[in-house]
């Protein structure tokens, strides 16, 4: 028998900033070795991929939806991670409630690939 609409769900963590200290002794937040939690019951969909071009370089955005079942503590401030690539949270999650959606927290999620160069 072949399951053809079976899919297999990719790892997602929503990473947040650790802490390390600076020069002086202090301790201050860092993405060098961020904190991982995972995110149960989490369903990510690309979109569209942008390109543009300047004269100092190319980049492409690429932009997702990331869609929680039930509610999970997820800021704009967080970042996400899913199969390895890290994604930035756009705006404030969405948290809508209804008669059928019972509790559900949606984001919009935005990666660049390349970066202007210095020319």
């Amino acid at each position: 028998m072949i399951l053809t609409g079976y899919r297999k769900r990719p790892a997602v963590y929503r990473l947040r900033p650790g802490t390390v200290t600076d020069s002086y002794g202090d301790p201050v937040e860092s993405w060098t070795s961020p904190v991982r939690a995972a995110i149960p019951f989490a369903d990510f969909s690309t979109r569209d991929a942008d390109e543009d071009e300047t004269s100092t370089g190319s980049s492409t955005s690429e932009t997702a939806t990331l869609t929680i079942r039930g509610v999970f503590d997820l800021t704009e401030e967080d970042r996400v991670e899913v199969d390895g690539l890290v994604w930035r949270v756009d705006g404030p999650p969405s948290r809508p409630t209804g008669f059928i959606v019972k509790a559900t927290t949606v984001a919009s999620l935005t990666r660049t690939k390349g970066r202007p160069t210095d020319g």
